[in-house]
């Protein structure tokens, strides 16, 4: 039985998480916006929180357009406290929450694999 070659495991494990962090962002927004409803800073935050990845404001961005336009996330516009900017505070539609549903039943269904 020969040695186990780290780094090779350690760079294509890094190449999956990599490969699937775009899958997994539409799941980990959509639990997020379960929870409650929040603006985009609010969501990268609390994805790096959890996940410890980092992701780009404009990965995010494309992702939630996406869901937007898909009709699992909906948001409002609300003025910043500070600037009084308008913002976009998303929710999760209830589309949405049925989707989440379904992710999560696969991903039981597959942890049982």
């Amino acid at each position: 039985m020969s040695a186990v070659n780290q780094e090779l495991v350690d760079e294509q494990a890094y190449s999956w998480t990599e490969m699937h962090k775009k899958s997994a962002l539409s799941y980990l927004i959509l639990a997020a916006l379960q929870k409650q409803p929040m603006w985009s800073k609010e969501l990268e935050k609390h994805i790096v929180t959890v996940t410890g990845w980092s992701i780009s404001e404009r990965a995010l961005y494309r992702v939630l357009s996406r869901m937007h336009k898909q009709g699992s996330i909906e948001f409002t516009a609300e003025s910043a406290e500070r600037t009084g900017a308008d913002r976009k505070v998303y929710a999760i539609s209830p589309e949405g929450k049925a989707l989440l549903a379904a992710m999560q039943d696969e991903l039981l269904y597959l942890a049982k694999v």
